[in-house]
Formats: C-alpha cells, structure tokens, sequence
C-alpha cells in the first residue's frame, strides 16, 4: 500500500489518470473498460489501485500520438521478475533518485534503456 504522503511525489512525477481520462487519451470509446483491462492483464498499461478503482500514471503517456510508451511493458516485466508489486515500481519511478542525479526516474522514460539498467541496478541493492 502506498502511504499517503508518497501521492504528493506521485503528483509531482505528474499525477494520474482515471480510466476515463485514459480512453481519451488513447482515443477509445467502445468497449474501453475492457480493453483497460485486458492491456493491465496483459502486462502493457502500468496501474495502481486506489480504493476501489484503478489510477493509471500520467507519466506513462504519450497524449500526442495517443499512445502508452513502449517502455511501460518492459517496465512491468522487469517489476514482475525482480519481484516488486506495481505501487513499488510506481514509487520507485516517482521517488528522487541518485541514479538520476536526485531527480524522478519517470522524468527519464524517453530513454528507455537507462530508466531499465537503473531499476536492475536499483533492485540489485541490498540493505
């Protein structure tokens, strides 16, 4: 669960999107909850629950091109085998970071290939 002061940076890495909000963003009207679902099940569209419905990252989002960024997929995969749940990863990407120099790991989602070597150096750390 994340504590509550944690959705202050979560706001700051650019807040979240409702579902709703989502299916405009990536121009779906029909059948749209169920396609939200299958691309959560699926493993291509970041969420967290918070209370009964699912937030989406803002960060995640390319609303020029109606897009998820490719990196959200590898992302998640990378979450899943280094075992951390998806609030993790979303206070991982949204907490200041000395990887990136003190700034937001989702402030660095254009380069894919860092963001992912810092969250596998990131997960290697043993305290």
């Amino acid at each position: 669960m994340i504590p509550e002061s944690a959705w202050r940076d979560i706001d700051a890495a650019g807040g979240l999107y409702t579902a709703a909000e989502v299916l405009e963003i990536v121009n779906v009207h029909a059948g749209g909850h169920v396609l939200l679902r299958r691309l959560r099940v699926e493993g291509h569209l970041f969420s967290v629950k918070r209370g009964a419905a699912y937030i989406y990252p803002r960060f995640q989002f390319d609303p020029e091109l109606h897009l998820i960024l490719p990196v959200i997929a590898d992302l998640i995969v990378f979450s899943v085998n280094a075992g951390w749940s998806q609030e993790e990863l979303l206070l991982w990407l949204c907490s200041p970071s000395g990887y990136f120099r003190g700034g937001l790991p989702a402030e660095h989602l254009g380069d894919p290939s860092l963001v992912l070597e810092r969250a596998r150096t990131s997960a290697a750390v043993q305290w």
